[in-house]
């Protein structure tokens, strides 16, 4: 994983702040064929031409598996979204909802304590094999 600030001639410095590159697998001739590169860039949007100058980030993802990608456009389309704007959502799901699991626990209602779902320790009737 490699981290560096980029400077682009001709274009203020503040609109491109930060470009990290990732390659998951190792370059040359030990990488993997399967392997997966990840190009992230975060970047100060124009004011005039955004919501407020917000940071946003672009993801580039190279090496997906065609099935995988199939997969995301069969399921953007389902949904009525681009395959971007699917794949934002699946990052979204996937990072920020990580209290749902717990949030369905803590919304299940009090049915009783654990020794009233314990299991009968007999045998039960005879079996026959």
């Amino acid at each position: 994983s490699r981290t560096s600030a980029v400077s682009v001639p001709g274009h203020d410095p503040s609109a491109l702040a930060l470009l990290t590159c990732a390659s998951l697998g190792a370059p040359g001739p030990n990488r993997r064929s399967d392997s997966i590169d990840i190009t992230a860039s975060v970047s100060q949007v124009d004011p005039s031409t955004s919501q407020g100058g917000e940071v946003v980030a672009q993801l580039i993802v190279r090496g997906v598996e065609e099935r995988v990608a199939s997969e995301l456009r069969r399921r953007a389309a389902a949904n009525g979204r681009s395959a971007e704007a699917e794949h934002r959502e699946i990052l979204r799901r996937a990072l920020l909802d990580d209290d749902r699991f717990k949030a369905a626990l803590a919304s299940m209602p009090d049915v009783g304590l654990d020794p009233d779902f314990a299991r009968p320790r007999d045998l039960g009737r005879p079996v026959e094999l």
